[in-house]
This record gives C-alpha cells, structure tokens and sequence, in this order.
C-alpha cells in the first residue's frame, strides 16, 4: 500500500513523522522537567511544612506552660487544694475550668490521686486521666500528650504550692489540656498549606482528609510501616496522588504521637495544565502548517518528476511529441534534457531506420522487376 503512493506523499510522511516524534519528545521533556520541579517543590513545601509546626508548637508550649503556671498560682485553686474535699474540688474547679477557656482540667492532690476532671465528653473518666497521670509522673518533658476516651489533649502539668520556699506546701498538681480537634487541624492546615493528619500511633485522631478516605490512609499507613514510614512517600487516596512527610510529636513515647503532612499532587500541577494545553495546541497548529507547506513544496519539486514519468509513459506508447519543459538548473532539469536528448536521438534513429528499410524494399521490388524482364526478354530474344 505505501508503495503505491506518490513520492511527495512519502516525503510529506516522513516529515510529519518526524516532526510528531520531536514534538510528543518536546512534550514528554516539558512536562518531565516539571513534574520533578513540582515534586521538588512540594518536598520542600512539607518540610517548611513540618519547621514552621514545629516552631509553632514550640511557641504555643511555652505559652501555654506559663498559663498552665498562672492557674495554679491562683489563690482559689490553691484554697480548693486545700480543702481535700473531692466534692468540693470538683464543683468549684468546674467554674475554674469554664473561665480558663482549656479543653481539659485535671487536678490531682500531692500523692496523683486524681481529684476533680473537667471536659466536654462525658466519656472522659478519672481513671483514664488518673492512668495518663501516672504515665506522665514518670517521664520529665514539657508537655505531654494524653488519650482520653478516643480524645487527644496535649497537656500542661505544673505542681501546686501554698506559701514560699522554704516553707511552702506542697498541695498537688493541675493540668491543662487542649484537644487536637478538626478546629486545631484546619488551623494547622492553613499554615502549612497541606492536607493534614493527627495520629495516635496508626489511629487517626482528626484530620483534613475525607472520611472516606481515612480508612485508605490507615492501611497504606500499615504498609508503609507506620506514619514515620511516610517520609517523601507518594500516596495516592482515590483518585488522588499525594506526597506525604511525618514527624513525632512525642518522641520516645509509646504509642507516639504523629502529624502527616500530606500535599496534592494533582492540586500543585494544576497551574501548569494550561501550559501543558497550550503546548498540545501549538504542537498540533505546527503540525498542520508544516503539513501545508511542506506539501506546497513536495509539490513544487516533484511536479517535474511527475511529469517527466508521464513523458517516459508516452514514449513507451510510441509518443515521441509530448511535451516536457525545462525549468531551472538543478539535477532534475538536466535528467528532463537528458531525456528529451534521447528521445529525439530515438526518434531520429527511428526515422533513419525507416529511411533505410524503404530503400531496401525498393531495391528487392527492381531486382525482381529485372529479374521477371529478363526472364521475358529471353523468351522474345529466343524466338527472334
């Protein structure tokens, strides 16, 4: 089949071929090129991500610390403290808690006997608090991180005293905790620009990321050996690819406390689709004007040759007038000289050839015109 097309035709193949080869070759390194500069930009992205919580954090915590300082040198909870009384401790630090704004009020007397535990949820007991209390007793950081009832409370613990050293009395502790709630979330996710998720160990605690994608989360965070797993992992929920970073908010503790940090990928090249778009379109119009000239051009060079086919064509009929015109001075003018040298050197030879062979016949029709005389003559001589 392709053998049968005219030569301008497999030239113009050819050339179109090779300009859609440089073109989708173009296009691949574009967006190549683009897609590494996206994924590094998104890297560093969750890692300004992760610095910029983590100074947060740092500020919050010595923020929070010092509040958490200021309500136990309140002198009503250093009065309720030394009351012992747990129903009395527990009323009157219900309105203490109200006041202070905090998700989670926990006082406990000098021996960690949890006294009086004031939140929202009803779920949240004193024997869970009492448990985290004494977890907490036991490892010395800044600030602790508590789950209660399916709650997650970062925790200020400061020890309440009456009087002055070296005298004072040791009267218990008080601790202040606010919940890691979708509030506290979409907070952090504006200012890290990112989908975020906060874990308890493999458990998601609150998130930005679709209900109907957590469960999907979890066992890729299975797979991935854990949140920490996730460091410059690509992640795909649903539809969507993400790249995901963690970071331990509680090191050492078990179980740990984790933030995932997760960008969209397909949300970062979102500004680069009308590039890739215009890209295509300018692609296709170079196509379909190196199409258009190139076939105006084929057409040029090749119209002569085409034409000199058809005068081999009637040379081969016997049609030795057809005419061909030299144009130009390239290597197909001199091929069309040549040819119609030739032609006319055939048809001259022809003509000689013709020449010759009505000669020869003439001279065969005397010689036997002589022949037949004489063989007449003979008779007329013989009988004279």
């Amino acid at each position: 089949m392709i053998s049968r097309l005219p030569l301008r035709l497999k030239f113009l193949a050819l050339l179109l071929a090779g300009v859609l080869t440089v073109t989708v070759a173009t296009l691949l390194v574009v967006r190549q090129t683009v897609d590494h500069q996206v994924r590094a930009e998104i890297t560093g992205d969750l890692r300004n991500s992760v610095l910029t919580f983590k100074t947060f954090q740092q500020k919050r915590e010595v923020i929070e610390g010092h509040y958490a300082q200021l309500l136990a040198d309140l002198p009503n909870i250093k009065a309720l403290m030394s009351t012992k009384d747990v129903a009395t401790i527990q009323d009157a630090a219900n309105d203490t808690w109200r006041d202070s704004g905090s998700d989670l009020l926990v006082l406990a007397d000098p021996s960690s006997k949890v006294m009086s535990v004031n939140t929202v949820f009803h779920d949240v007991t004193a024997a869970m608090a009492q448990a985290e209390l004494a977890k907490s007793s036991i490892a010395e950081a800044s600030t602790y991180w508590w789950f209660l009832g399916g709650h997650l409370y970062q925790v200020f613990l400061n020890p309440i005293y009456s009087g002055r050293p070296p005298t004072r009395q040791f009267l218990g502790v008080l601790a202040v905790g606010y919940e890691i709630n979708e509030q506290v979330v979409k907070d952090v996710s504006s200012i890290a620009t990112s989908q975020v998720t906060f874990l308890y160990g493999n458990s998601v605690v609150a998130s930005t990321i679709t209900l109907a994608d957590e469960p999907e989360f979890v066992r890729k965070l299975r797979e991935a050996s854990g949140p920490e797993g996730l460091n410059g992992r690509d992640l795909q929920l649903g539809n969507e690819p993400y790249l995901a970073t963690s970071v331990e908010l509680t090191p050492g503790a078990q179980p740990s406390v984790y933030l995932s940090v997760l960008k969209s990928y397909d949300a970062a090249t979102a500004r680069f689709r009308s590039l890739y778009k215009t890209l295509v379109a300018l692609g296709i119009a170079a196509l379909f004007g190196e199409s258009l000239l190139a076939f105006a051009v084929f057409r040029r060079f090749t119209r002569p040759l085409e034409k000199l086919v058809e005068g081999v064509r009637a040379l081969g009929k016997g049609d030795f007038a057809y005419p061909l015109d030299v144009q130009g001075s390239d290597e197909l003018a001199e091929v069309t000289a040549a040819f119609i040298h030739m032609r006319d050197s055939l048809q001259e030879t022809q003509r000689q050839l013709i020449e010759t062979e009505r000669l020869a016949t003439i001279g065969r029709m005397a010689s036997s015109i002589s022949h037949d005389m004489r063989h007449q003559l003979t008779a007329i001589m013989a009988n004279s």
